[in-house]
C-alpha cells in the first residue's frame, strides 16, 4: 500500500458536481428543488408532500435510519436529532466558506494523505480521519470509483472535486475532535434496553455526526444535497435510480 502527501494546488471554492456551480439543470433528475431557497431544512421530515428525496431533511432521516439505536427512537424525536445535527453542521461551515477545503486542512494543520488501495461500499470506505495523528486518509480507486459513478449521472467532475467532498466530510470530523466536541454527545442519549418503566443503559446516536459533517461538506462546497446521496448513487446506475424507503423513483 502506497502513501503520499496530497498535492497543495487548490481549485476554487465552488461547487465540484459542474462546472457552472449556478447552473444545476443537469441534476433536475435528482429532483432537487428548482429555485434556489433554503426548502431543506423543513418542520417534519416525515412530510414528504412537498420535499424531494435530496433534500436535506429526506437525506438526514435517510442516514439518521441507519443508527443502530434508530429503533430506540421515538419518532417523534426524530426531527430533533435531525434539526440539531443539521444546525451544527451548518454553524461550523459558516466560518469557513469561500475556503478550499486543502487550504482549510493546511490551517488547521490536519495532513492529508492517499491510499492505493481497493475498496468497497459506503461513504467511510472511501476516506476517514484519524483524531491521534490529525490526518485524512483518502483512498484513490474508491474516489474514482465515485467518480466514474457520478458522470455517469451526468455530472461532471474529477477526482480532485471528488476527494474535496470528502475531505470536507473528514474536516468536520477533525472540529470535532479538537473544537466542538461530538455531536452524538451534544445530543439526547436512548435506552438501550427497556421493559415497562425499567430503563438498561444509555447509548448516544452515532449518525447524528455524519448528518452533521454532510451538512458541513454541503454548505462548505455548494452541493446541491448531503454527501450522502452519493452513497445512493454508488449502489445503482441512473437507469434503475429508485430510492424504495424515500417512496420515489428517478
Amino acid at each position: 500500500m502506497s502513501l503520499s502527501t496530497a498535492s497543495h494546488s487548490h481549485p476554487k471554492a465552488s461547487s465540484p458536481l459542474s462546472s457552472d456551480p449556478s447552473d444545476l439543470s443537469n441534476l433536475s433528475y435528482l429532483s432537487y428543488p428548482s429555485d434556489k431557497s433554503d426548502k431543506s431544512d423543513r418542520s417534519d421530515p416525515s412530510d414528504q408532500s412537498d420535499q424531494s428525496a435530496f433534500d436535506d431533511n429526506s437525506l438526514a432521516l435517510r442516514e439518521l435510519s441507519l443508527d443502530r439505536m434508530f429503533p430506540r427512537i421515538r419518532p417523534e424525536d426524530y426531527q430533533l436529532y435531525i434539526a440539531r445535527s443539521l444546525e451544527i453542521g451548518r454553524t461550523a461551515a459558516a466560518t469557513y466558506l469561500g475556503r478550499p477545503p486543502r487550504d482549510i486542512a493546511e490551517l488547521l494543520k490536519v495532513r492529508i494523505v492517499y491510499f492505493d488501495a481497493e475498496l468497497q461500499g459506503a461513504f467511510a470506505a472511501r476516506s476517514e480521519y484519524d483524531s491521534g495523528t490529525q490526518t485524512i486518509a483518502l483512498y484513490r480507486y474508491s474516489i474514482a470509483a465515485l467518480q466514474a459513478r457520478l458522470n455517469e449521472f451526468g455530472m461532471q467532475t474529477d477526482q480532485t472535486a471528488a476527494a474535496d467532498i470528502h475531505i470536507a466530510h473528514e474536516l468536520f470530523h477533525h472540529l470535532e475532535a479538537t473544537l466542538l466536541g461530538r455531536v452524538d454527545h451534544r445530543l439526547p442519549s436512548v435506552s438501550v434496553w427497556t421493559c415497562g418503566s425499567f430503563r438498561l443503559g444509555r447509548a448516544p446516536i452515532r449518525r447524528c455526526r455524519e448528518i452533521a459533517a454532510h451538512k458541513f461538506a454541503k454548505d462548505l462546497l455548494g452541493l446541491p444535497f448531503l454527501p450522502n446521496a452519493l452513497d445512493l448513487m454508488m449502489e445503482v446506475g441512473p437507469k434503475t435510480f429508485y430510492i424504495a424507503e424515500l417512496g420515489v423513483c428517478v
